[in-house]
C-alpha cells in the first residue's frame, strides 16, 4: 500500500481546497521530507484528512475520551469525536480525498464528503458519503458506511489500529508501537514488508524436514530387518529375474499388439458415434426444414409480391389509359358519324345536280324555246359544281381523320387485349395470394410513411448533434461558473488598503478598537490589498461575469430541454408510422420483418 496524493477542502484550519501530490516533483523524487509550519497552520489537518478519507477516524479525534454531545455544530447534536466535526466553522461542505496504491496493484481514489442541510453553515449535518474510484479501470461506486468500513481495510491491507502504529505514528504514539506485543508487532512488520511469505516458507520447510526424518527412520528400520543372501541364492534369484524379464518382454509385445487393437476399436466406436450423431443432426435439420417450410413459403410470397408491384402499378396505368382511350374513341365515333352524314348529303346534292344537267341537255336539243331555261339551269349547274368541289374538298380531311381514327382504334384494341391478358395473369396471381389484395392499394401510403419516418430519423440525428453541442457548451459554462465563483469569493475576502492597515495592528488577546472582541479570526485573510475603488471595480466585473454565465447556463438548459422534447416527438411520430403500416398490412404474416427490410 502506498499513498499517492492527499486532498481536502474546508477542513479544520485549512480553508478552501488543498492538495499534496507525491507523484509530481519535488515530492516524487524526495526520499525524506518534512511538513513544517507554525502552530495551527494545518500540519496535523493534512494527516487527519488522510486518516478520515481511509478510515473515517483520526488519532486527534480518537484522543478525545468520553466525548460528550455538543450542540454547536447544528440543530441536531453530534459527539465531539465525530469525524464530521473536522468541517471548518462557517462552511457548509468539505471533503477529504486520498489517492493510493492498493495491495492488489490497482490505483484507487477514495473521497469522504461532509455537508450541511440547505447549504447553510448552521444547518444540520448530513450523513457522510463515500465514493471509491478505480483510477486504472475508471470504475466508480458510492458506498454506504458498512461497505466502506469493510472494503477499505481489504484494499489497504491494514486495520486502522495497525495503520496508526506502523504507517502513521501520531504525536507521542511512537512508543505505543515499540511497546506493542511481540506477536502484534511481528504481524504489523510482516504486513508492511511482505515478510509473511518467509514465515510460510519456514513452516513448510519444517514440515518437509519432519516428513523426511520420519521416512528415514522407516528406511533404517526396514534396513535392519533385511538379511544378506548366499551366493547360490543370489544366482538363483538372478536366473529367476532373467526368466521373468523374458516373460515381461513377451507380455510387453502382446500388450503393444493389444494396445493397437484397442486403438482400432476405440476409433471404430468413435466413428460409429460420430456417424450416429451426424444422422441425428441430419434428422433434426430435416425436421427444422419442414418446420420452417411455411416461413420459407411466406418469404417467397413476399418476394414475389415485390417483383409484381411495378407490374401492378403499370396495369393500373394501362386501365386508366384504356378508359381514356374508350372516351376518346366514343368522341371520335360521334364526329365520324357527323362527317359521314355531311358526306352523304353532299353526295346526294351532286347526284341531283348531274341529273338536272342531263335533263337540261335533253331539253336544249328538244326545244329551242327552252334555251332561256337552259341558261338558267347552266347557272344553277355552275353553282352546283362549285358546291360539289367544296364538298369534295371537305371530304378529303374527313377521310384522313377517319383513317387516323381507325389506326388509333386498332392500337387501342391491341393495348386493351394486352392489358386484358395481363389483368387475367394478375387476377390468377391474386387468386393464389388473396392476402395481398388488400395491401396493394395501400402501398403508396406505406411508402409515404416510410419516407416520413426516415425524415424523422434524419431530424433526430441533426437534433442529437445540436444536443451534444449544447451539452458541451453547458459543461464549459458550468466550469467557468465554478472558477468565477471562486474568484468572486476571493474578492469578497480581499481587503482594502485602509482596512488591511487596521487589521495588521490587531493583537490576539487584546480588544479590537472597533468591535471590542479579543479574538481576531480574520487576521489570516488574504494578504494582498487593493485600493477601495479598484476593489469595487473588480467586484462589479466579477458580478457581471457571474450573471452572464448563469444566464448562459439557463439558456443552454432550456435549449437542451427543447431538443429532448423534439427528439421525443420525432420518436413518437416514427412509432405512429410503424403502427399505421402494421395496420395496413394486417393480413400479412411477418409484416414486421417486411417493414424492417424496407426501412421502418
Amino acid at each position: 500500500m502506498k499513498i499517492l496524493a492527499i486532498r481536502g477542502k474546508n477542513l479544520a484550519s485549512l480553508e478552501g481546497e488543498f492538495e499534496v501530490d507525491f507523484t509530481v516533483e519535488p515530492l516524487r523524487s524526495a526520499g525524506v521530507f518534512a511538513i513544517t509550519g507554525s502552530t495551527g497552520a494545518g500540519k496535523t489537518t493534512i494527516l487527519d484528512a488522510m486518516c478520515i478519507a481511509l478510515y473515517e477516524r483520526s488519532p486527534r479525534l480518537e484522543s478525545i475520551k468520553n466525548s460528550t454531545t455538543i450542540e454547536e455544530f447544528g440543530k441536531s447534536a453530534i459527539r465531539e469525536n465525530d469525524a464530521r466535526t473536522i468541517l471548518r466553522k462557517g462552511k457548509h461542505e468539505g471533503y477529504a480525498e486520498v489517492d493510493f496504491l492498493a495491495i492488489n496493484g490497482h490505483r484507487y481514489r477514495i473521497r469522504w464528503s461532509v455537508s450541511r442541510a440547505n447549504k447553510k453553515s448552521n444547518g444540520n449535518f448530513r450523513p457522510s458519503s463515500y465514493d471509491l474510484t478505480d483510477l486504472d479501470s475508471g470504475e466508480h461506486r458510492s458506498m454506504k458506511t458498512t461497505e466502506f468500513k469493510a472494503t477499505m481495510p481489504q484494499l489497504i491491507g491494514l486495520e486502522y489500529e495497525q495503520f496508526t502504529r506502523a504507517v502513521l505514528l501520531a504525536q507521542g504514539n511512537f512508543a505505543a508501537f515499540l511497546k506493542a506485543e511481540e506477536n502484534e508487532k511481528a504481524e504489523i512488520l510482516e504486513t508492511l514488508t511482505g515478510a509473511e511469505i518467509y514465515s510460510r516458507i519456514s513452516a513448510l520447510i519444517y514440515r518437509w524436514a519432519q516428513d523426511a526424518a520420519m521416512d528415514l527412520k522407516l528406511i533404517d528400520e526396514k534396513r535392519r530387518t533385511l538379511q544378506l543372501l548366499e551366493d547360490s541364492e543370489l544366482e538363483e534369484l538372478k536366473r529367476e529375474c532373467g526368466v521373468l524379464k523374458t516373460e515381461q518382454d513377451e507380455c510387453n509385445a502382446k500388450s503393444d499388439v493389444l494396445k493397437i487393437k484397442k486403438t482400432w476399436f476405440e476409433r471404430a466406436a468413435q466413428l460409429s458415434l460420430q456417424l450416429t450423431e451426424a444422422e441425428e443432426q441430419q434428422r433434426v435439420t430435416k425436421e427444422k426444414l419442414l418446420e420452417m417450410q411455411p416461413v420459407i413459403q411466406r418469404l417467397q410470397l413476399i418476394d414475389s409480391v415485390q417483383q409484381i408491384r411495378d407490374d401492378y402499378t403499370a396495369l393500373r396505368s394501362l386501365k386508366e389509359q384504356y378508359r381514356k382511350d374508350n372516351v376518346q374513341l366514343a368522341e371520335l365515333n360521334g364526329l365520324l358519324n357527323l362527317k359521314s352524314a355531311d358526306l352523304e348529303k353532299s353526295t346526294k346534292a351532286v347526284e341531283e345536280a348531274v341529273t338536272k344537267q342531263e335533263q337540261a341537255n335533253s331539253e336544249v336539243l328538244a326545244a329551242q324555246p327552252l334555251i332561256i331555261e337552259a341558261a338558267r339551269l347552266e347557272k344553277l349547274l355552275a353553282n352546283d359544281s362549285n358546291l360539289l368541289s367544296e364538298v369534295k374538298d371537305g371530304i378529303a380531311p374527313v377521310l384522313v381523320e377517319r383513317n387516323r381514327l381507325v389506326t388509333e382504334i386498332e392500337k387501342s384494341n391491341n393495348r386493351i387485349t394486352a392489358a386484358t391478358a395481363e389483368q387475367e395473369n394478375i387476377n390468377k396471381w391474386f387468386g393464389k395470394h388473396e392476402g395481398f389484395a388488400a395491401v396493394i392499394p395501400m402501398i403508396p401510403s406505406i411508402i409515404a410513411n416510410i419516407k416520413a419516418a426516415n425524415n424523422d430519423r434524419m431530424q433526430i440525428v441533426q437534433k442529437s448533434k445540436s444536443l451534444a453541442s449544447a451539452t458541451g457548451l453547458l459543461e464549459d459554462y458550468e466550469k467557468q461558473l465554478v472558477v468565477a465563483q471562486q474568484n468572486d469569493e476571493k474578492l469578497k475576502q480581499t481587503m482594502s488598503s485602509e482596512i488591511a492597515t487596521l487589521r495588521k495592528r490587531l493583537v490576539e488577546g487584546e480588544a479590537c478598537p472597533v468591535c471590542g472582541s479579543r479574538h481576531h479570526e480574520v487576521v489570516q485573510i488574504a494578504e494582498h490589498q487593493l485600493l477601495e475603488k479598484e476593489l469595487e471595480e473588480a467586484r462589479e466585473k466579477s458580478r457581471l461575469l457571474l450573471n452572464s454565465l448563469e444566464s448562459g447556463i439557463k439558456d443552454r438548459r432550456s435549449e437542451i430541454d427543447r431538443l429532448n422534447s423534439a427528439i421525443e416527438l420525432h420518436n413518437e411520430a416514427i412509432a405512429n408510422y410503424y403502427k399505421a403500416n402494421i395496420g395496413y398490412m394486417a393480413g400479412i404474416d411477418d409484416a414486421d420483418a417486411l417493414l424492417a427490410r424496407n426501412g421502418i
